[in-house]
């Protein structure tokens, strides 16, 4: 089980939105966590080459900064209740604005994780 860094792309000025990516190459990885809580529009894209489980989760516990992976994570979920944990490449809305982020791939590999995060209106 590894911690995989995001790389991110950000375009504040012009579209007032930033893009991060994860590529989370086996079983039991997890993303770093991402603080997102200052954009309230967020959707997730996953797909790769084996999605056999894949959940978005949430937090916001302050230890996510100094030891994420005994920090206390919840599923996050789609506009109509649903968690997002998909077994299928996928794409969603993410309905919370917790202050932290992440994918974390219970079962599969090669998987690429994206959110495209918005802070405002065009």
């Amino acid at each position: 089980m590894a911690i995989i860094a995001y790389s991110g792309v950000d375009d504040l000025v012009k579209q007032k939105s930033s893009y991060v990516t994860w590529v989370l190459p086996t079983t039991g990885d997890t993303g770093q966590p991402l603080e997102a809580a200052g954009f309230p529009d967020k959707t997730v894209q996953a797909f790769g080459t084996a999605v056999t489980s894949i959940t978005m989760e949430g937090s916001n516990d302050p230890r996510v900064l100094t030891d994420a992976v005994n920090a206390v994570w919840f599923p996050l979920v789609d506009p109509q209740g649903n968690a997002i944990t998909k077994t299928a490449a996928f794409g969603e809305v993410l309905l919370e604005s917790p202050r932290f982020i992440r994918p974390n791939l219970t079962t599969g590999t090669a998987v690429t994780v994206i959110v495209a995060c918005r802070i405002g209106t065009f």
